[in-house]
């Protein structure tokens, strides 16, 4: 992350020209193996084995060219106009949201434990904590040295109180005091549609159809497709067949593995609102195919707070906490873990707000694009108007 200070102080997350370069690397490698190594194209070797090998190369070939060129080129900024007593939040140099400096209550710096691959590491994060709760992400670093002198500087820049929850010793209170008042700015939905059902406002995502969407399928259904021919044509031609009995259930497991993330990937949430209850509907699409999987309903009287919350990498999410005792009960535990994908949220959150259990109603994609997909302007639009519905209150 850069932070560059100045009548602004702006916290950029900007690909290096190196990373650009390293994303392209993949893609050069695995073509040259596709054509030249085993099962190559013009390795003379047509059997299943090492057509097998060849497909899990080709979906791996378009998920590092296509997906990860493409993160690597998103940039997001936060970018604090003291000038003008406010909070912007760019992705690729366009404004998504807008918040007053008088919304927040703190800097937090906390502990976060996370995971690389199959290793755990700690990670101390910058957020700022907003007055209803709402937790944003700003930067992370692995020295808590460097860590605190950040979040100190940013105190010192902005005035707003400096909470460490690793050492209290370095928690700050508040230089100054913001005129209470919300942004001026409008939020006007761009990828949710409005319309009526039985006397409640339904809202739903739209998401438009693109390439690199189509790509990230049939890249994920390919590199299935080649584990599942690698695990039977490497037990089959080993020992005539005979293992496939012994691990015909495994590729079972795969395969109800694979469908299972698919549909998790491409999962939908229609909310109904009206003033007495919030429902959300989970809708799942496997290739273009929708059903609907599982609703819940939470009454007014459990909710605490509806929050937008920013994770890393500039994700959002809109997600409703409970009042102590008051989370309604689920259906079963595979919606209660679907409402609940955003483990990051969740494990901060334990930390914030321990006794809350967020459920996750809304969340944007990684590569979104406004009007294609949700963004921070959807998820703002979406919190102030269940807020007015349900007449929530602003503060947590």
């Amino acid at each position: 992350m850069n932070w560059t200070t100045g009548e602004k102080l702006i916290i950029e997350e900007k690909p290096s020209t190196i990373s650009k370069i390293f994303s392209v690397f993949p893609m050069l490698i695995g073509f040259v193996f596709l054509f030249t190594g085993t099962g190559g194209l013009y390795s003379g070797i047509v059997e299943l084995l090492p057509f097998s090998v060849l497909v899990i190369l080709l979906s791996v070939v378009l998920i590092l060219s296509f997906f990860q060129r493409n993160a690597m080129s998103r940039m997001n900024s936060a970018t604090f106009d003291m000038h003008r007593q406010e909070l912007e939040f760019h992705r690729d140099g366009i404004l998504e949201g807008v918040y007053s400096l008088s919304q927040f209550k703190s800097i937090l710096l906390l502990e976060v434990l996370k995971k690389s691959g199959k290793s755990f590491y700690t990670s101390w994060d910058v957020f700022l904590l907003h007055k209803d709760g709402a937790i944003l992400w700003l930067d992370a670093f692995t020295s808590y040295a460097d860590a605190l002198f950040r979040a100190a500087s940013l105190h010192e820049f902005t005035g707003l109180a400096l909470e460490d929850r690793k050492d209290s010793n370095n928690s700050r209170a508040a230089t100054r005091i913001y005129e209470d008042r919300v942004s001026g700015a409008a939020y006007n939905p761009m990828a949710i549609s409005e319309s009526f059902r039985d006397g409640k406002k339904v809202f739903e995502e739209v998401r438009k159809k693109s390439i690199l969407a189509g790509i990230t399928i049939l890249a994920a259904t390919l590199f299935f497709l080649g584990v599942v021919g690698f695990i039977i044509s490497s037990l089959g031609y080993r020992n005539g067949g005979t293992d496939l009995y012994i691990l015909g259930p495994f590729v079972l497991f795969v395969i109800i593995v694979f469908i299972f993330i698919i549909a998790l990937n491409n999962r939908r949430a229609t909310l109904l609102l009206d003033s007495s209850s919030l429902t959300v509907e989970i809708y799942f699409s496997l290739w273009g195919i929708q059903t609907r999987r599982t609703s819940a309903t939470i009454p007014r009287s459990s909710i605490k707070a509806v929050r937008v919350n920013r994770l890393e990498n500039g994700l959002h999410n809109l997600a409703v906490s409970f009042l102590p005792g008051a989370e309604p009960p689920f259906h079963g535990t595979i919606e209660r873990f679907v409402l609940s994908m955003s483990t990051g949220l969740r494990q901060v959150s334990e930390h914030v707000h321990p006794s809350e259990n967020p459920v996750i109603l809304l969340e944007t994609l990684p590569l979104a694009k406004l009007g294609q997909a949700a963004t921070l302007t959807d998820l703002l639009y979406l919190e102030s108007t269940i807020q007015r519905e349900l007449q929530l209150s602003p503060d947590a």
